[in-house]
């Protein structure tokens, strides 16, 4: 479903993805791993057009991704950030419905949808009339989930929306989340530092540093084929893996 074919992009002087060329299957949670500033968070800004890459080109179902494309391909995706990226000034069901409405949907389905999503991701009813600054950060990346998931993306793109809970936190919703992956049956690209996160959540693992791919392959095949010295060095330093 989802390709990149020679991608690079530089900031300044700093280089940022370095001709990364992979292939994202379709239905499937991937992982993109590595530390700080190696191109996870970039990759993924390019894959939504928020960031136009310097050379190389992004293919949709075999088509490739263009300026003209754009509305289109953001209507499909879904997007969570860390911070959850939910607008300040409106309540959790208005920051839902944003797109919906715009798009002139029926605000009867608006509403049930809402209500229906918020049910699944644990989220009690009062909360879809509260402020962003009223709610618990676990809360807020609920919040934040059901805002991607209102039009039933078929492609979901999560750039470590777990990084700033609590362990207690962060445990419940890997497990939450894990589920609700396999319920959806969409291509989610999960972006995590956090190796045994990674290895929970999905079974495909991308292992990026210094904007290239490192290698691909399951949680196991990392650990007992590494492709090379740092890919060795990023799997032991995670004792817990």
């Amino acid at each position: 479903m989802l390709e990149l074919r020679g991608v690079s992009k530089r900031f300044g002087d700093a280089l940022a993805l370095d001709n990364v060329s992979l292939g994202i299957a379709p239905h499937q949670t991937t992982a993109l791993v590595g530390t700080s500033g190696c191109g996870k968070s970039t990759l993924l800004r390019i894959i939504l057009h928020l960031v136009t890459p310097d050379s190389g080109e992004v293919r949709i179902d075999g088509q490739r991704q263009t300026r003209t494309e754009i509305p289109t391909t953001r209507r499909r995706c879904g997007y969570v950030t860390q911070s959850g990226g939910l607008f300040p000034h409106l309540t959790v069901h208005q920051n839902a419905a944003l797109l919906a409405q715009h798009l002139r949907r029926d605000p009867a389905w608006i509403r049930q949808r809402s209500a229906e999503l918020a049910a699944r991701l644990h989220l009690e009813p009062p909360l879809l009339e509260r402020l962003p600054r009223e709610l618990s950060g676990g809360q807020r990346q609920r919040a934040a989930l059901l805002r991607a998931l209102m039009l039933a993306p078929d492609l979901l793109l999560l750039d470590e929306p777990l990084a700033a809970l609590d362990p207690l936190t962060r445990h419940d919703l890997q497990a939450e989340l894990k589920e609700l992956f396999a319920e959806l049956q969409a291509t989610v690209v999960f972006v995590t530092h956090d190796l045994a996160e990674a290895a929970y959540l999905a079974p495909q693992l991308i292992l990026m540093h210094a904007g290239r791919v490192l290698q691909e392959g399951s949680a196991t095949a990392l650990r007992e084929r590494p492709a090379d010295r740092y890919v060795r060095r990023f799997v032991a330093a995670r004792r817990d893996f």
